[in-house]
């Protein structure tokens, strides 16, 4: 069992942080290899910049830029899973929420799909709700 302690981002090992999510949201395996493959790239991404497991500063359009996805849906679908996970931490004490409401909203900026921009922006929602 892992300690959580507030205010506190820890480090995150992203196969964990994606199997854990998938579980938690019932994630089909479709679902959940790409839940593990956004983990993937953003714990490769982290490790390069000098920080591993440090979800707390992941920085999205930079994370973006590096993995050169094109715009439109493969974008959508990585800032998606993107929020998803940093969610996830956030609300189960991983990630100190004040990082995380950064970072989502950062995503929700970056979102050209809406429906990607609205859930980054419901999940700084429920991040908010926690804090009162």
């Amino acid at each position: 069992m892992r300690t959580k302690r507030k205010n506190e981002s820890r480090r995150l090992v992203a196969m964990t942080l994606a199997k854990e999510m998938a579980a938690a949201v019932g994630a089909g395996e479709e679902e959940r290899d790409e839940l593990i493959g956004v983990a993937l790239a953003v714990g490769q991404w982290l490790a390069e910049e000098g920080r591993p497991g440090r979800w707390d500063t992941v920085a999205p359009a930079e994370v973006l830029r590096a993995m050169a996805l094109p715009a439109g849906n493969e974008a959508s679908g990585f800032l998606l899973s993107l929020a998803g996970l940093l969610g996830h931490a956030a609300l189960q004490g991983d990630v100190e929420a004040v990082a995380a409401r950064r970072i989502l909203r950062e995503i929700a900026g970056l979102a050209e799909s809406p429906p990607v921009a609205a859930f980054a922006a419901q999940l700084v929602g429920q991040l908010d709700g926690l804090a009162g």
